[in-house]
């Protein structure tokens, strides 16, 4: 298994670099995610909403880590399916939030929408040109 605290060259992962594009191994993702998270909440000091984001990534891997990593890591000496299970139950009560929260509500409701595309106006033909018989 890789463990990138133990890698000299590993970094705490900044906007740009954190992402997983072909990284299949869940406790990895998780590792990375929740690395993230506590930089950016004592580092960076993120806004609650972001940080509800990143608290709802970590929520959407947890079914996989408890189906392929809840027996526990002897480096770490416990299951990264518990360590995580417990990183959310911790940080979800220190910023109010319950777990429902993070499924449901991905995007503030003060995000703007999408606006919607207008039609297109009937293109003119050019000089010259013969418009079509309908």
């Amino acid at each position: 298994m890789y463990a990138p605290e133990a890698d000299p060259d590993w970094q705490i992962p900044t906007p740009r670099s954190l992402g997983w594009r072909g990284l299949t191994d869940d406790e990895l993702k998780a590792q990375a995610l929740a690395a993230y998270y506590m930089e950016a909440r004592q580092t960076w000091a993120f806004a609650p909403e972001k940080l509800r984001l990143l608290l709802a990534g970590l929520l959407e891997l947890l079914p996989w880590l408890h189906q392929w990593h809840a027996a526990v890591d002897p480096a770490y000496g416990a299951s990264p399916a518990e360590a995580i299970d417990a990183l959310l139950d911790a940080e979800c009560h220190e910023l109010g939030l319950t777990r429902v929260d993070l499924e449901t509500k991905r995007m503030s409701e003060s995000a703007p929408t999408p606006r919607e595309r207008k039609p297109r106006a009937a293109k003119k033909p050019k000089a010259g040109e013969e418009t079509p018989a309908i």
